[in-house]
């Protein structure tokens, strides 16, 4: 969709509720951009475009927040998301190779031709000189922003600055801000590294006294994003503009100098820039969250300022993020993803987070082919255009997901070695950064989160072994040993009436540790194929590969003879009692493809932890024994069945059974909550039983207030906060309850 101009967009964004008049009359000495930055930062309905009708000291409208939302920009684009814009480039990206056999190809390549290339139309009359100002033009007449309390001055700051290099003739469409010196003239900050600076060097290499410039203000959304792209040096912006909204941009030739602008432009400001005049801009508060320093640079000459009958001002603030301009910049990291892998085929995807403020962080995932591959990644995006300003780039594996930023960080802070996965590079910096010593470059930081492959010179010795071990931990969730040790020490206290042989308890604690550890690691094998393919399991060390199937199975079989080894050493019944204990470990990884009571199975499976550490003691099977059993059970079934619930539609899809596929979320925790009660009557059943002392009664109060405060910070409908820290949480149950088990001994 092209919007014939930028009233159009503003049209759309009003049917939709995603824009609010403002009538009070605002200042535009700061009041209007702190308006402005509070309801960027706002989520969801909140944050809005806003157009300020009654600005003091002014006619013009102003307005601002315009592109401030992922929303706000799929919709200037005319497209559900932004990804949209990115397939169509894909599409046309994959032009066919032409021979004899394929010549017929040729057809479909004058289409997509045609699609593709919107050359500029040129107009002699146009709304944008309804009003033509050539003898006293006034800056003064628009309302041009003061932004941040320090601010050298007012600055234009969504401005397109037209100019076109002396050698070629070729057009550069670029955003620079404009501080207003005074009616007639303004800063031009071309930083070095810009095209817009490049023509006026070569201007006065050619020794050339002025280089002339226009600046439009207020375009269709499409054009006024195109000044933005950090296209190729021989691109024209106006042709790319042209691509992005499927229909060519209406120029016009400007009064007093020869450039052709948007003719449907609010305002343009016609001019020229000294070649031999600098003049102190700056500072201006900046995506950093600092002010940029003042320095000189070029001044901008107003010889005509020509308009609309009764024109709209746009501009936008610049701060700390999320600002308005960051989802420019996250247009450019989706429409620009074809070109990029076209470049660099093994790039999955790419994410360049708010918080690096356009430049600053780049995370990309690839498809890792050969040894230091990630190296590769990182020089390469350095070494394209605007990329050279990138001050981190985090490369990790194809089946990382980069937009999600907590997996990200994961990787980073987990599996990288400082010393062979850091790479410190110097080079160009953003002329805004304001952390290098050096003013335009300075050092730059690589990080290789991916797999370590041996001959990228796998870790020998002992960091070696500890890498290893850190990955089994990993893969049989070591932590997650507190929910059935307790217990099962539990057990073997109560089964001694509160003095457990120590010898009895630490084969106890061997065994336990062994069973659970040989369960989690064939649940991890058992499950890869369908772990692979869920992101919140992207951490397991299988998934990664830091584990690998027969490494899996060693172990396995090495915790299955530890276990053998310390069952021996307690009450004989126990060796011969193991083969049905062993059962339901072994059977629970694939009763999720049987049905969906496979919650049970594991309840079991961990409850035979208390069970096995009361037989160790008395070889005897007990009621109390079977009572803590099945509270046991009951109790990790339950929360288990809650974890599980959000990944109904996953399971549903890959044919596997849960409560929740069985009965809905809301039926899973509803049965959750029904055996949480069981199993806390269970509980105090036991203390009844036992006739433990009070103490065992707070701790069992105190597992049940934790039972209670996860059913009501989860449900149904929210599963945000069922995460890692909400299944730890559950150890609080089985820590609480034997402590107070143990301390209802000693009163």
């Amino acid at each position: 969709m092209a919007y014939k101009d930028l009233r159009e967009y503003i049209a759309a964004l009003e049917e939709r509720g995603l824009l609010r008049r403002i009538t009070a009359e605002v200042d535009p000495e700061l009041e209007i951009t702190e308006i402005t930055d509070r309801i960027s930062k706002r989520e969801g309905a909140e944050n809005v475009a806003l157009l300020f009708e009654n600005v003091k000291g002014s006619k013009m409208p102003v307005l601002m927040n315009a592109f401030g939302s992922y929303e706000r920009m799929a919709l200037a684009f005319g497209v559900e998301k932004l990804d949209d814009v990115a397939d169509e480039l894909t599409e046309i990206l994959k032009i066919p190779h032409i021979s004899l056999q394929n010549k017929m190809n040729l057809m479909t390549l004058i289409p997509m031709a045609r699609k593709a290339i919107n050359f500029p139309k040129y107009v002699k009359n146009a709304p944008c000189q309804e009003v033509i100002e050539t003898e006293n033009p006034n800056l003064d007449e628009i309302p041009i922003l003061k932004c941040w309390p320090d601010d050298g001055g007012p600055f234009v700051t969504l401005p397109l600055v037209f100019t076109k290099n002396p050698e070629t003739g070729k057009r550069n469409v670029g955003m620079y801000r404009l501080q207003k010196y005074d009616s007639r003239t303004t800063g031009m900050h071309w930083h070095i590294h810009k095209n817009g600076a490049e023509n006026f060097r070569a201007m006065k290499a050619q020794g050339g006294k002025r280089i002339e410039a226009a600046v439009a203000i207020g375009t269709d959304p499409v054009v006024t994003y195109a000044a933005t792209a950090p296209l190729p040096r021989d691109i024209d912006e106006m042709v790319f503009a042209g691509f992005l909204r499927h229909k060519s941009v209406e120029l016009v030739k400007c009064i007093t100098v020869d450039l052709e602008v948007p003719a449907t432009a609010e305002i343009i400001l016609e001019g020229y820039v000294d070649t031999d005049e600098m003049r102190r801009e700056g500072p201006f508060g900046d995506h950093t969250g600092y002010y940029s320093l003042a320095d000189d640079y070029p001044v901008f000459h107003i010889t005509a300022i020509t308009h609309r009958k009764d024109p709209i001002y746009a501009a936008t603030v610049v701060g700390r993020p999320p600002m308005e301009d960051c989802f420019l910049a996250k247009a450019t990291e989706r429409i620009f993803l074809p070109l990029l892998k076209q470049m660099l085929p093994e790039v999955v995807d790419v994410n360049m987070p708010l918080e690096g403020v356009f430049h600053d962080c780049v995370v990309v995932s690839i498809k890792k082919q050969f040894p230091m591959h990630a190296r590769k990644v990182m020089h390469a995006l350095w070494g394209m255009g605007q990329m050279m300003n990138v001050k981190m780039i985090i490369v990790v594996d194809a089946h990382v997901d980069v937009q999600n930023m907590k997996e990200v960080w994961w990787r980073v802070f987990n599996n990288i070695d400082a010393k062979y996965d850091l790479e410190i590079v110097q080079g160009p910096l953003d002329v805004l950064d304001h952390s290098s010593p050096m003013a335009k470059w300075g050092s730059k930081l690589g990080i290789d989160a991916t797999k370590t492959w041996p001959e990228e010179g796998v870790r020998s010795g002992l960091s070696w072994w500890m890498e290893r071990l850190r990955a089994h931990m990993n893969n049989t969730a070591f932590h997650h040993t507190v929910f059935s040790l307790p217990f099962a020490l539990m057990g073997a206290l109560l089964a001694a009436g509160g003095d457990p042989p120590l010898g009895t308890l630490g084969w106890v604690v061997l065994a336990i540790t062994a069973a659970r550890s040989a369960a989690l690691a064939l649940d991890n094998l058992a499950d890869l194929k369908y772990d692979k393919q869920q992101p919140r399991l992207a951490y397991r060390a299988m998934v990664q590969g830091r584990v690998t199937k027969k490494e899996a199975l060693v172990f396995i079989g090495v915790c299955l003879l530890v276990l053998i080894f310390a069952v021996l050493q307690v009450h004989p019944v126990c060796i011969r009692l193991l083969p049905f204990a062993a059962v339901p470990f072994l059977i629970y990884p694939y009763m999720k493809r049987v049905t969906g009571w496979v919650h049970l199975f594991l309840g079991i499976a961990i409850g035979m932890a208390p069970a096995g550490g009361w037989v160790a003691v008395t070889g005897k099977i007990e009621l109390p024994m079977f009572v803590l059993f099945l509270a046991v059970a009951l109790w990790i079934a339950a929360f288990d069945a809650m974890y599980g619930a959000q990944d109904e539609a996953f399971d549903r899809s890959q044919g596997l059974h849960s409560l929740a596929v069985s009965f809905g979320a809301r039926g899973a925790f509803q049965i959750a909550r029904a055996m949480h009660v069981l199993s806390i009557l269970l509980f105090i059943a036991l203390g009844a039983m036992m006739r433990l002392h009070w103490p065992y009664f707070i701790g069992v109060a105190i597992a049940a207030a934790t039972l209670i405060y996860q059913h009501r910070i989860a449900g149904p409908t929210d599963f945000s906060r069922v995460t890692q820290v909400y299944f730890m949480r559950n150890g609080i149950v089985s820590i609480a309850i034997f402590v107070f088990t143990w301390i209802s001994y000693m009163v």
